[in-house]
């Protein structure tokens, strides 16, 4: 799953959603627990990108990304459920369901917050499921 975002325009957005989506890194330390999660970031106006790749709640990696080049974050899921044989199990047993989980709460999150872009990709076919243009309206 590869869910590239751009960076909130409004202080009032950007709090609410802090609170109400736990994306002050929660949902990403959750996910870090489970899977192999990697984060890349660009800031407008600064020279560098950075990565960090997480496994099991352990950095893998934390350094300057030279392959980023636009503005905004991508964070990569992999691995889900790695350490989870019996989690995993089930899931590869339905993995049409999972995955229309996934994109359902994506879009979720895409409809209430309209100035974030996001794309969900499926890595194994290479077929994108979902993508939201920035847009300053619902």
């Amino acid at each position: 799953m590869d869910i590239p975002t751009s960076k909130f325009h409004v202080m009032v957005d950007e709090e609410l959603s802090f609170r109400s989506f736990g994306l002050n890194g929660e949902a990403l330390a959750s996910l870090s627990d489970i899977s192999v999660v990697e984060v890349r970031t660009k800031a407008r106006g600064r020279p560098n990108s950075y990565c960090k790749i997480i496994k099991g709640s352990k950095c893998l990696h934390l350094g300057i990304d030279d392959k980023r080049e636009v503005v905004g974050t991508t964070v990569v899921v992999r691995e889900l459920f790695y350490n989870q044989p019996v989690r995993r199990k089930q899931m590869q047993s339905s993995e049409k369901r999972e995955l229309h989980h996934v994109k359902k709460c994506v879009l979720q999150i895409a409809l209430i917050h309209p100035q974030i872009s996001l794309r969900l990709l499926d890595n194994d076919s290479e077929d994108e499921l979902l993508y939201t243009e920035f847009s300053s309206s619902p």
